[in-house]
């Protein structure tokens, strides 16, 4: 029997449940179809393209994502269209790592960042129109695929499915779309297109990538910002890696390094007189809250002062410095900005704050945005938090260093951002840079002003 993924009704919590168990005698518990199997160059190749390229392998397991008709305007479509047409006039196949890692950056995450959102009809985000296309899901695990896990947003879907032999995905993608179209349509009482017609898939390349694609669909609606009831997540992670030594163990999760010291915690909180009122959220946007408020503070104890505070997430910020002293800068695109900055690596910080979860998400970032990691017995030393913006947030950064660092590949980026070039430079050159002014990232500073009075540079 196989035993389907836990079930979340908009969540986010595993402790759900609701996906019934899929018979099937021919696929037993340590079975190879459990086995996930990376991308490999060593075995035949299939690439077919129609508006996007589509790779297909033996034995491979495929991140996919099908959307909704009206989820992206004709005029955006065309748009993408045109950018991926002049990028693959100026990158023609064979592609390296690198050239792969751009091309999901520029034509899979900017993508995804619209979709979540919220464009179109939404029609998902019906609990009824929701669950049937979790059951399409289900209804072939462990008959013609694996089912590790899948999410099901507002206006598209994204899951992690491996093919069992005899079985195509692009076959189990037009059975889902087709047989929930048919029922969606008539549950809301509408005709026409349901699905935009070309989904998109991709090959899992490795144990570390498979684990960032499930992260991924976990924090989806974490991303976009849904509320209870508006998506569905199961989250089973049925594949095993053969590396893996017991069940449980994160693949690709990198455990050489020493222990982080205590370090500790920012929080914004009442206390000694000071006092947050409750307020009015006027702006409630997937990455930023506005809030208008009043605060009592210990100088003014009977006379709230009225306040705009943005709302933010807090973040990372590490500077990796390899084993021969240099510094790991990367090359971003900051689009309020309409430039790119040199930086070190940074991002914020999804789930509760603990000292985990902020380190946890140092070392993602040190990953996706540099193609770092550290080094067996290397460190990653706490250098406290600095308030970029007080005057309207009260958003917070937690600094560290990643002592010695080494390369594992090109930097894959989430989230629609693009980062041209990782370059590394000496503490000579990281001084000039900032004191030509070629450095201007308010944390990058912050940081480089943190390690010199530590002694670091």
């Amino acid at each position: 029997m196989l035993m389907s993924a836990p079930f979340v009704s908009g969540t986010g919590s595993d402790s759900g449940t609701g996906l019934q168990p899929v018979c099937n005698p021919g696929i037993l518990p340590g079975s190879s179809a459990f086995i996930f199997h990376p991308f490999t160059t060593s075995k035949a190749v299939q690439i077919t393209r129609r508006n996007l390229p589509h790779w297909r392998q033996d034995d491979g397991t495929y991140f996919i994502t099908f959307r909704l008709a009206d989820s992206v305007p004709r005029v955006v479509l065309e748009q993408w269209s045109h950018d991926r047409e002049a990028w693959l006039q100026h990158h023609p196949q064979p592609w390296d790592g690198s050239a792969i890692a751009e091309y999901g950056a520029r034509f899979h995450d900017a993508h995804e960042d619209w979709l979540d959102q919220g464009h179109g009809s939404c029609a998902l985000r019906d609990p009824r129109a929701a669950e049937i296309v979790a059951d399409a899901l289900r209804h072939f695990n462990g008959s013609r695929c694996v089912l590790d896990c899948f999410v099901v947003m507002p206006n598209h879907v994204h899951a992690i499915v491996k093919p069992l032999a005899g079985h195509d995905i692009s076959d189990l993608l037009h059975s889902w779309k087709s047989f929930s179209a048919r029922e969606i349509n008539k549950l809301l009482g509408r005709q026409g297109e349901f699905w935009m017609d070309e989904g998109y898939d991709h090959l899992a390349r490795d144990e570390a990538e498979l684990e960032r694609l499930r992260e991924y669909i976990a924090q989806n609606p974490v991303k976009a910002r849904l509320r209870d009831g508006n998506f569905l997540l199961a989250t089973g992670r049925i594949l095993q890696c053969e590396t893996e030594e017991s069940p449980g163990r994160m693949p690709g999760l990198h455990t050489g390094f020493k222990p982080v010291p205590h370090f500790e915690l920012c929080e914004i909180k009442d206390h000694d007189g000071w006092r947050k009122l409750p307020g009015i959220i006027v702006y409630d946007g997937p990455y930023v809250q506005v809030e208008e408020c009043s605060f009592l503070t210990p100088a003014r104890p009977e006379v709230a002062t009225p306040w705009t505070v943005a709302h933010r997430k807090s973040a990372i910020a590490i500077a990796p410095i390899t084993e021969d002293g240099k510094f790991i800068l990367i090359h971003q695109e900051r689009l309020p900005l309409r430039r790119a900055l040199w930086e070190f690596p940074a991002g914020q910080i999804d789930d509760e704050h603990s000292q985990e979860t902020i380190i946890a998400t140092a070392l993602r970032e040190l990953d996706e945005e540099a193609g770092y990691e550290l080094t067996d017995q290397g460190e990653l030393i706490p250098l406290g938090w600095f308030f970029g913006s007080q005057g309207f947030t009260a958003e917070h950064v937690y600094l560290f260093v990643a002592r010695p660092v080494r390369i594992m590949r090109a930097p894959k980026p989430v989230g629609g951002e693009h980062i041209s070039e990782v370059r590394a430079v000496s503490p000579a050159e990281l001084r000039g840079m900032i004191a030509d002014n070629i450095l201007q990232d308010a944390l990058t500073l912050a940081l480089f002003a943190r390690m010199s009075a530590k002694g670091i540079v």
